[in-house]
């Protein structure tokens, strides 16, 4: 920015801090959404091995025993991967 005399005009406008205050509720807003899709995540796993995914009011709609678990796995994975890389960016 530019300066006058030794104070720089965005330091004098307060620009700085507002940016650094954005920043960081930036960063804790993506550190509680990391968390809790991480957490949503193995919940999911643990449902997913748990609780087996039947149709019991379709008879007509055919899931195997192996796509009912990777259905589960599939989805907490993803909330887990995602979950992730919110926390390391």
């Amino acid at each position: 920015m530019w300066e006058i005399g030794k104070l720089r005009v965005s330091e004098a406008l307060g620009w700085e801090e507002r940016r650094m205050t954005r920043r960081h509720w930036s960063r804790s807003r993506k550190v509680k959404i990391g968390s809790a899709l991480i957490i949503f995540g193995m919940m999911v796993w643990a449902l997913s091995a748990a609780l087996p995914l039947t149709a019991r009011s379709e008879p007509d709609v055919s899931i195997s025993y192996f796509e009912g678990r990777s259905i589960g796995v599939i989805a907490g994975g993803g909330s887990v991967l995602v979950g992730i890389v919110l926390l390391a960016t």
